[in-house]
């Protein structure tokens, strides 16, 4: 062994594939020492594929093949978040084998141990171990493998918190030279209950509760005291109630940007009520995609009962509603009225992500507009419930659709009878369907329809059960139409609408840009017919029947998995032959036949070393309406436009940046990104500006239109006659001047127009 270590450690030497070839053979040595190293060896210089062979191989040769010394030495050598993947799917398929009666195996206890420590080592995997382990000890039904999920559970929060180490107590101030404390960096907001306040400044103070926290939420950033700017924590009250109030904590940090979170402390909670409602924070905090579904969960701290979460602005769809409302404008409720089903759909989903987490177990009993928040654009990610706190076991499909239909459709619709679709039930569905997938959302839909039978009013009855059966015969014969190609697809016909005369060239960049906004090449792998039902029911929404059943039946293909992608490609180049094709058809099926032309080049993502600006870069000093001073100007680094990328996904908006787009931001007094927006030239006469953000702090004091005003007279000065803009918050724009022309896509104003 020891003469094949030292082969290995070469693979140029001649013996290197002979030796790993002969180490792969689990039945070399009955020797369990040398059946271990021999195993080591070979594990640690594999790759992602070999890791999962060659561990698959061994382990179920050798039930006892895994001893804590091995453990952690796979854990301490292994790279990477596949083969976390991997052993989370073996270990989940080992209990998966086990009979609920019986005892787990060894193999078992050990799999548990090695994920474990897997995520000790690998800090920046803890919060994703922490959520596979708290799903055995929160709903498995195995009392052994749920008492063995709790003891893992307690060695990871152990080794990550030792690894976090202690706080630095005392630092110094690199400008002065002066020492400080964490007392010299903390602000309370006038009013603080002042044994609230005495809580949080020891928990700050005696433990990494902000370390810890910071290092979760912001991808692995590892702050100490001397990071922090004096007078840089900014601790103000969220909400205070009986049973708990809530902080908002914001740290600047001298070169590392700010950081916002909340903390939880409670009042009359028991502590094992705590316990309980701490698991479901962490199971529920990711949908089955791993995307965000409850704000992220930091820790609890129980010598201080606290607890921390990610901070979110709690802008729900019951406020949002009742704020726009209030406006009483006939355009703003035709606005609320479209945005409505966009809603519906995404709270739906929501809680069906909710109840699948729980297989189907149990469900929130507070589906209400108030417990969640939708972005206010279609074309945004975001969804986030507010409390998972009221739950009832159920795994009734009846009772999951109607309770959500009841309190969260049916109580809005009382309020604000403007809001009535009749269709809404296929919004309540897709939702569902979204999460689950065609096949099981069927399943689930014929069981409401059975339970429906069996009870309620004759009126409701009669309406769900036609609804839902109208959705199961639509998504049979047509196939689902995911959320976001729904809203693209209603988006670009909304635009068509307002302007019928736009030309060919108007329409196919609108196109393009609807699908890049909306993301829909995400779709394609799992829903193939995308781009081809795309097309089908906007360029080609008025064409010949002819066109149209050619286009559906290869979607139908494409959807069944029956086309590869040359074969679609050939599909399409034979409707050219189809006879009365006009030359608006003919020119979008060769936009459709050659999908990445454009596109392609939008997905490209910036990855500037350098970033080489003007000799003159113009600096505007303004104030924001709160009489606060801040600048706009060119970016002058790279790491200024990945911080303006970082502020468009904090918001929710995906977006790619491209070497030939520019950009104009805007800095606060102490020169950190606060807004910006981004551009490209289309032509030496127009200019193209794709989207506009301000953080959250800074919202509502102007900032947006400081920057946009800048923007356009900046333009102006370099003689640029049209800027055009795509059709997003159209209302925001127009007050710019902005316009719909049919020679252009999305919204363009004629900057010849605007007066200096």
């Amino acid at each position: 062994m020891s003469y094949f270590d030292k082969i290995l450690d070469d693979p140029k030497i001649n013996y290197y594939k002979l030796v790993f070839s002969l180490l792969s053979r689990p039945e070399i040595s009955s020797n369990e020492k040398i059946a271990r190293r021999q195993f080591f060896q070979i594990i640690k210089r594999a790759d992602d594929n070999k890791f999962a062979e060659l561990f698959s191989l061994f382990t179920s040769k050798n039930q006892d093949l895994l001893s804590t010394e091995l453990v952690q030495e796979i854990a301490i050598t292994a790279r990477g978040e596949k083969k976390l993947e991997f052993l989370e799917s073996y270990l989940t398929q080992e209990i998966h084998n086990v009979e609920k009666t019986s005892a787990p195996n060894t193999s078992i206890q050990n799999l548990f141990e090695l994920v474990t420590a897997y995520g000790i080592t690998h800090p920046q995997l803890f919060r994703r171990v922490r959520r596979f382990l708290m799903r055995f000890a929160a709903i498995s039904e195995n009392t052994e493998i749920k008492f063995i999920a709790e003891k893992n559970l307690d060695t990871l929060y152990a080794g990550f918190r030792e690894w976090l180490g202690p706080n630095q107590q005392v630092a110094i101030d690199v400008e002065t030279s002066e020492d400080f404390t964490w007392e010299d960096v903390l602000t309370f907001e006038e009013g603080i209950d002042a044994v609230d306040r005495l809580r949080i400044k020891n928990a700050i103070i005696k433990t990494a509760i902000l370390r810890e926290a910071i290092f979760m939420f912001s991808n692995g950033v590892l702050i100490r005291l001397d990071d922090i700017l004096p007078g840089g924590i900014w601790i103000s009250v969220l909400e205070s109630r009986n049973d708990k109030s809530i902080y908002r904590v914001t740290v600047q940090t001298r070169f590392r940007g700010a950081f916002d979170l909340t903390l939880h402390l409670n009042k009359n909670f028991p502590p094992a009520k705590i316990k309980e409602e701490t698991k479901w924070l962490i199971l529920a905090g990711a949908n089955t995609k791993g995307e965000r579904l409850l704000p992220h969960f930091g820790g609890y701290w129980e010598e201080y009962d606290i607890w921390t979460e990610a901070f979110v602005p709690r802008d729900s769809v019951a406020k949002y509603l009742e704020r726009e409302n209030k406006r009483n404008d006939t355009e703003v409720k035709k606005r609320l009225f479209e945005l409505w089903p966009h809603f519906v759909w995404n709270a739906s989903a929501a809680y069906t992500n909710f109840w699948t987490v729980t297989n189907c177990k149990i469900q929130l009993d507070n589906p209400m507009p108030e417990n969640v928040t939708v972005p206010t654009h279609d074309y945004q990610t975001g969804t986030l419930l507010y409390s998972v706190s009221k739950r009832v076991n159920s795994d009734s499909p009846k009772d999951f659709f109607v309770t959500f239909f009841n309190l969260f459709v049916k109580s809005t619709l009382e309020e604000y009878t403007f809001l009535d679709k009749k269709s809404i039930w296929n919004y309540i569905f897709s939702g569902a369907t979204e999460v689950v997938g065609e096949e099981r959302s069927i399943d689930l839909i014929q069981r409401l329809i059975k339970e429906i039978k069996r009870g309620n009013s004759v009126t409701e009855r009669t309406e769900i059960i036609f609804r839902a059966e109208e959705f199961i015969k639509s998504v049979k014969n047509e196939g689902f139409i995911p959320r976001s190609l729904f809203f693209a697809i209603k988006r670009f016909n909304r635009w068509s609408k307002v302007n019928p005369d736009a030309d060919q060239t108007a329409q196919a960049e609108t196109l393009y840009e609807m699908y890049d906004t909306y993301q829909l090449f995400r779709l394609e792998k799992e829903y193939r017919h995308t781009r081809t039902f795309f097309f089908l029911n906007t360029a080609f929404k008025n064409s010949s029947a002819e066109l149209k059943k050619a286009l559906n039946k290869i979607a139908l293909k494409q959807r069944a998995g029956e086309l590869t992608l040359d074969e679609s490609q050939k599909a399409y180049s034979e409707l050219h032959s189809l006879s009365d094709l006009s030359e608006a058809e003919k020119f979008f099926l060769t936009r459709l036949s050659y999908p990445y032309l454009k596109p392609k080049d939008t997905a490209a993502l910036m990855r500037a070393e350098s970033l080489e600006t003007d000799t003159s870069n113009l600096v505007v000093q303004l104030v924001d309406e709160e009489g606060n001073p801040f600048i706009i100007r060119n970016p002058i680094s790279p790491k200024e436009i990945s911080r303006l990328h970082a502020l468009f996904l904090e918001s929710n908006l995906v977006v790619n940046f491209r070497p030939e787009h520019k950009f104009l931001v805007a800095l606060s007094e102490r020169g950190f990104i606060i807004g910006g927006l981004f551009y490209e030239r289309s032509d030496e006469q127009t200019a193209h500006m794709e989207k506009i953000v301000v953080s959250n702090r800074y919202r509502r004091k102007g900032i947006s239109e400081s920057i946009m005003n800048e923007f356009l007279k900046r333009l102006k000065s370099e003689h640029t006659s049209f800027v055009t803009t795509g059709f997003f918050r159209p209302e925001y724009f127009y007050k710019f001047g902005f316009n719909v022309e049919k020679k252009y896509s999305g919204l363009v104003l004629d900057l010849n127009k605007i007066k200096d």
